[in-house]
């Protein structure tokens, strides 16, 4: 007998109205073995322009975009509410997802049911100026000390560019919205 593949919502929270968010949505849709997941977006400060909404409701993103300026934690807090999936993978706007990575992640929940949250090792683009360069080599030395710190057990390895949660489970969490790193704390919530 088949399993069912569980539902999946991303939420993306954003601040800016950059065009850039549509490479994420793109990269987003163009995942392989992984479809008919919902996309939420909760913006605010910077208005989404009408080309902008036009393209997002092309690629079946849903767009909510407050009135009022708030930090990251109480956006994530709206998608909580609205994520009605089985798993929810939280991710930003200027992120891009290889076609395979969303199936990677809805895997390993699938077959470990113990497994509440994962996150993913952050790999950068190549550099392109001195300054992405010298950005890149912290990068590099805060993928090596996760990994060997605790076996990756550590909250350096929760990365808020891409954090994945059962629904069910981060709807449990207590998040103030006063919280300024929300990787890390998710990861202590968790724990």
């Amino acid at each position: 007998m088949e399993k069912i593949k569980p539902t999946v919502t991303v939420g993306i929270t954003t601040c800016y109205g950059d065009p850039a968010i549509l490479e994420t949505i793109r990269s987003l849709r163009s995942s392989k073995g992984l479809a008919g997941f919902r996309i939420i977006i909760i913006a605010d400060t910077v208005p989404m322009s009408d080309y902008i909404k036009k393209e997002l409701l092309k690629y079946r993103a849903e767009l909510i975009e407050n009135s009022k300026p708030a930090g990251q934690c109480p956006k994530k807090k709206q998608i909580i509410e609205m994520a009605k999936s089985d798993i929810l993978i939280f991710t930003q706007d200027d992120v891009l997802f290889e076609s395979t990575a969303l199936a990677a992640i809805v895997q390993k929940f699938v077959t470990d049911s113990d497994v509440k949250f994962i996150s993913i090792r952050k790999q950068p683009m190549a550099p392109t100026n001195f300054f992405d360069d010298i950005t890149m080599v912290g990068t590099r030395i805060s993928n090596r000390v996760s990994k060997i710190w605790n076996n990756g057990d550590n909250y350096l390895s929760s990365i808020g560019r891409c954090l994945a949660l059962r629904t069910a489970w981060v709807k449990k969490f207590h998040i103030p919205d006063s919280i300024v790193s929300s990787d890390s704390y998710f990861y202590f919530e968790n724990k």
